[in-house]
């Protein structure tokens, strides 16, 4: 290991990047559905986010996006 600034160096390597946008609506059981996505851009933006989970929630009968969760991978080497 390589020592750095009071800290050990370590590398990573991004691998993936997923998605779960989640939508509210009555006609889902609980009130709550989470459509996930794979293959997403490495660090997507809040506004990029924002706009992809709004337009899922256009797609569905009176949903309305809650928010999403975002799950990123990375190879890391010491």
């Amino acid at each position: 290991l390589q020592k750095m600034s009071g800290g050990y160096f370590m590398e990573s390597v991004w691998q993936s990047t997923k998605l779960g946008v989640v939508l509210a609506g009555a006609h889902y059981e609980d009130g709550l559905k989470q459509r996930n996505f794979n293959a997403v851009v490495e660090d997507p933006t809040a506004e990029q986010l924002q706009k992809f989970s709004s337009g899922i929630a256009k797609l569905g009968k009176d949903d309305t996006a809650l928010g999403a969760q975002v799950t990123t991978t990375k190879a890391v080497t010491f």
